[in-house]
């Protein structure tokens, strides 16, 4: 069941992944996957490739897990009585994505220079 739920989430952000690589950036497609209140031990490979420390990759599980059993149960809460259990947070008004780093921006402004140069040349 791990497995299977594992190669769902690779195979649906496969494509994002993709995007991220055609942009410049390192990126390895894996997910944080397990069933409600259970941790996949393939997560622990995860967490070393992020250089996670294990004392901090003990409480992230901790986490992860209550977390998951928390919106679970409003998920559940909300089926049943029609309530909606939390509030939708607000978004905000301007973008907050981290910039990205220097390689990839001087990458994007020499392709973008070699856009317009060619457009000049056509025109």
């Amino acid at each position: 069941a791990f497995e299977d739920a594992r190669e769902r989430k690779i195979a649906k952000y496969s494509p994002l992944a993709e995007e991220l690589q055609r942009r410049g950036y390192r990126v390895v497609v894996t997910a944080f996957v397990g069933a409600l209140d259970s941790w996949n031990p393939r997560n622990e490979a995860v967490l070393r490739l992020l250089r996670v420390g294990s004392r901090y990759a003990a409480m992230m599980q901790r986490l992860v897990i209550s977390s998951t059993i928390r919106w679970s149960r409003d998920i559940y809460v909300e089926h049943v009585s029609g309530i909606h259990q939390y509030q939708a947070p607000s978004r905000p008004s301007e973008d907050h994505l981290a910039t990205p780093p220097r390689a990839v921006r001087r990458h994007w402004l020499i392709e973008e220079t070699n856009t317009q140069n060619v457009a000049h040349r056509f025109a």
